[in-house]
């Protein structure tokens, strides 16, 4: 039965000896930093040597049944008896199944997500600063557009919020510690989880602080149509406010999630479609709100 880690000391990082030890305990403590290479070059490379291989067992194949002496073997596979061909096919059938293999592993790995070029550059600021890992062994990092992050389910928008937050606050962490007022989960740093300076990390207050800033922009970028709406009068400009507002909300769909266009054209044409009919509505219903018209229907 596997039971959870227990960490001997207050910081759980500190528990674990530099080197391998204490970079693996890091990668641990967040999903972006779990980048690794695909190795694309190389995956390439041996499926290429691969199929070659197969063809090669292929044209051996047919060569011997061209040249097969008894054409019963051909018609009855139980009583072909041709050691050539029974070796050819036996060849054949373990590299077909080792170059299905490789198909599928490389699909998977080229479906990965790629690692962020902020996440890369904390981890190399880490072994820069700790000297963890022999240069050698770190190499891997200077191949950024071949590492690909293994969770790749991280929230894209409110990761890109938490970013620009996060260098706020970095740039503000050393006076805002000093402020005893502010509690300590607000604060940005190393938290409990280490005394080293070469790690920084953000309070769960701000996370989640991220979080509501991402809300607060998608609230904005929905409710500002209905406030240029009711501002308006005209009806052609009405429709072109509508138009427009749709269109900034697909962007904003297709832009703050990692979907494919045809996933976010399939599930954005009911909400946009729902959208729009609100904002139609909203038209609608502004127009008795207004003093004038209010006025003329009391008339």
């Amino acid at each position: 039965m596997s039971t959870l880690p227990t960490y001997k000391g207050q910081f759980p990082l500190d528990d674990f000896q530099s080197g391998y030890p204490k970079f693996t305990a890091l990668l641990d403590v967040h999903p972006a930093f779990q980048n690794f290479r695909r190795f694309t070059r190389a995956r390439l490379r041996l499926l290429l040597l691969k199929q070659d291989e197969i063809t090669a067992l292929e044209a051996s194949l047919d060569f011997v049944d061209e040249n097969e002496p008894r054409k019963l073997f051909l018609r009855c596979a139980r009583r072909d008896e041709n050691p050539k061909r029974l070796e050819v096919l036996k060849k054949l059938q373990a590299a077909l199944s080792e170059y299905d293999t490789m198909m599928r592993d490389y699909h998977h790995a080229m479906r990965l997500p790629p690692a962020s070029p902020r996440d890369i550059s904390s981890i190399q600021n880490y072994l820069d600063g700790t000297g963890s890992l022999a240069r050698e062994e770190s190499a891997f990092l200077s191949h950024p557009h071949d590492l690909a992050n293994l969770t790749g389910a991280l929230d894209s928008a409110a990761t890109s919020t938490e970013s620009l937050i996060e260098r706020a606050a970095f740039r503000l962490a050393f006076p805002i510690r000093k402020l005893t007022f502010l509690p300590e989960a607000l604060k940005p740093g190393r938290g409990s989880l280490t005394q080293d300076p070469n790690i920084f990390f953000a309070g769960p207050r701000l996370r989640s602080f991220s979080r509501a800033v991402t809300s607060w922009a998608a609230a904005a970028i929905l409710l500002a149509p209905v406030i240029v709406l009711f501002c308006i009068q005209d009806a052609l400009w009405r429709l072109v406010t509508i138009s427009v507002a749709v269109l900034f909300f697909l962007s904003a769909l297709s832009t703050w999630t990692k979907a494919r266009t045809i996933e976010v054209v399939t599930a954005g044409a009911r909400p946009s479609c729902s959208y729009a009919a609100v904002l139609v509505v909203f038209t609608s219903a502004s127009n008795a709100l207004r003093p004038e018209q209010s006025s003329k229907l009391a008339g």
